[in-house]
């Protein structure tokens, strides 16, 4: 993969934005990400972008990470932030590169949520990412909300898009390659695989998803 920093200098640049956004006292020891981990959530960008067809995550044709590109970086610093989660159980950087994506990106995202592998974000300002039951191929625009209601969770099947402004909460189950169009509100809905969705629960339209939209987005 490309990046468009070295790995140590990137690795030095999330150090300083979590030092610049959350400066420390003489008694908050130095945030250190350490090189295994940081290592291993580059691996995971890796893997997700290498599915992704967009051209502005290719140059000459390979892989690429540019961290002044906003949905690049959203999904690096979850992965970051999940990975140092995983590994170390620890919450004070997550909790930190968390808030982050949120000064910088305007997404809430928590670090212990578990997103799919392959997954894209795009424009995601105003999203929030809550806890739900994700597939691959997922893709998710602006001003996006997946939660729950009643302390029950979605369901979300593969190669499903959220256009802008979707709400998707509590026991929703949408299954496989699945559109919600925009403006779309689901809440406890059950949406059939190969299915578009419009409008607003309890007045759902779904009519047949008859092409093949997520090939634009993934490989």
């Amino acid at each position: 993969m490309i990046l468009s920093l070295p790995k140590n200098d990137l690795n030095e640049y999330v150090i300083k934005l979590i030092q610049v956004y959350f400066p420390k006292t003489n008694c908050i020891k130095q945030e250190i990400v350490p090189k295994k981990i940081f290592n291993l959530a580059l691996e995971r960008l890796e893997y997700c972008f290498s599915k992704i067809e967009i051209s502005y995550y290719k140059k000459n044709k390979k892989i690429f990470f540019n961290h002044l590109n906003s949905d690049h970086m959203v999904i690096f610093l979850y992965f970051l932030s999940n990975t140092i989660w995983n590994e170390l159980k620890t919450e004070t950087i997550p909790t930190k590169l968390f808030y982050l994506n949120k000064i910088m990106h305007g997404i809430d995202l928590f670090y212990s949520i578990k997103m799919p592998d392959i997954f894209m974000v795009v424009h995601p300002l105003g999203t929030v990412i809550g806890k739900a039951n994700y597939k691959n191929y997922l893709v998710i625009y602006q001003n996006c909300t997946i939660g729950s209601s009643s302390g029950n969770y979605p369901t979300i099947g593969e190669k499903v898009i959220l256009y802008s402004k979707v709400s998707v909460l509590g026991k929703s189950k949408i299954f496989n390659n699945v559109i919600i169009s925009s403006n779309s509100f689901l809440m406890n809905s059950l949406i059939p695989k190969n299915s578009v969705v419009f409008g607003q629960e309890p007045d759902l339209v779904i009519k047949k998803n008859s092409n093949s939209m997520i090939d634009n987005f993934f490989c």
